[in-house]
């Protein structure tokens, strides 16, 4: 995997229509066809590019269809990127159908809402989703069914050496509701949890190394951002973020390696500007967690002169530029690349002399000194709370 598909904030688009079932729940036995009832054709676009894959239609795939007043079990006895769907039911024609993917004899329909649920137990795919965690609605006025991708996606990399994987568990840091019974708007075909929710989903299996997996989830904004539980066989860990970040429907955010424990290489400072090579201190979470961006941080004086930043045996930044001795911070994400030189701190008290007395967390202005600077003359000032 590159360094840019490590980053965080990439978007891979899922594709707004409706997968192929890995396992078959109807293949078996194909139901005979009811000669009076409507047929349907899930026809173009029916497929959905994931991750350089198509997924098209599978012998055995059923739907749920509604016609106002009565619901049907539809299958296809076809493969491929355009499916015929037929019901051994009576199932009268109407002016407009509602239908769902996956298939589900629970599902409530009503005008303009579907009631069904995402699976908040999913079965590990290498390359894709659990099929039956891809929601799939669409709405017609004939008997075409061109069909919108509900679910969004966290998608993940297995890393050499993890190879006793046994879960990967999605949760939002705010208790959001992220499995579960979900309520389908069809004018808009937004999805809302309910109440009834679940506020962890969870992915199991087999899961193999270097392979890619996704894990479908209630699609909606994480205020306080989301935690991931790893569980091996040998430890469980948690990869925390408390970014603000929002799922979208029919999409994936890709956050690359999964990572357990911290086995990093030091990241050491070397060079004319300290006296001795100085080892940069990780920022840590709390016990048995992991940060999503790896971060280590220097704070102290440096002499006028140059400073060389090596992490393990690979070389972050050479040379770069000390102009003069003072106190300075020193920061570097391993987990985007960025590098960072902050000089003349500035400590600025909002509260300060006002009736809510001194503050207690004074904020610090800091210029940036990166090399990469496109104008050292307009330096970049950042206002850090500490």
């Amino acid at each position: 995997m590159t360094k840019a598909m490590k980053k965080y904030l990439p978007i891979l688009a899922v594709a707004a229509l409706i997968a192929a079932a890995c396992t078959k729940e109807y293949s078996a036995n194909q139901p005979s066809v009811n000669a009076e009832s409507v047929v349907f054709t899930a026809g173009a676009p029916v497929r959905a590019a994931l991750n350089g894959s198509n997924i098209v239609w599978e012998t055995g795939d059923a739907i749920s269809v509604w016609n106002g007043t009565q619901t049907a079990l539809y299958i296809t006895a076809e493969s491929g990127a355009s499916a015929t769907f037929t019901t051994s039911t009576a199932f009268a024609a109407a002016g407009s159908y509602t239908a769902l993917y996956p298939s589900n004899s629970e599902a409530v329909f009503a005008a303009g809402s579907v009631n069904t649920s995402l699976l908040a137990s999913q079965i590990a795919v290498a390359g894709t989703f659990d099929p039956h965690a891809h929601l799939g609605v669409a709405v017609s006025s004939n008997t075409t069914l061109n069909f919108k991708s509900l679910s969004a996606y966290l998608c993940f990399t297995v890393p050499a050496g993890m190879n006793d994987l046994v879960s990967v568990s999605f949760s939002g840091n705010n208790g959001e509701k992220v499995a579960g019974p979900v309520s389908v708007n069809t004018a808009d075909y937004t999805v809302s949890a309910t109440d009834a929710g679940s506020t962890e989903v969870g992915l199991n299996g087999t899961f193999v190394e270097g392979e890619s997996y996704f894990l479908a989830i209630v699609p909606q904004r994480f205020e306080k951002g989301f935690t991931l539980t790893v569980v091996r066989s040998s430890r469980t860990d948690q990869m925390v973020t408390g970014k603000d970040i929002t799922f979208n429907r029919s999409e994936a955010r890709n956050i690359g390696e999964l990572k357990s424990g911290s086995d990093a290489a030091g990241v050491v400072m070397s060079g004319s500007a300290l006296t001795a090579p100085v080892e940069m201190t990780k920022v840590e979470a709390a016990d048995g967690q992991v940060l999503f961006d790896e971060v280590y941080t220097f704070r102290g004086a440096l002499a006028a002169g140059t400073l060389d930043v090596m992490d393990g045996s690979a070389a972050v930044q050479s040379g770069i530029a000390i102009p003069a001795a003072g106190n300075y911070h020193v920061m570097y994400n391993k987990t985007s690349g960025r590098f960072k030189v902050y000089t003349q701190e500035m400590y600025v008290d909002f509260l300060r002399g006002s009736e809510h007395g001194a503050s207690v967390a004074p904020w610090k202005m800091l210029r940036n000194t990166d090399p990469d600077t496109v104008d050292d003359t307009a330096p970049n000032y950042t206002l850090v709370d500490y």
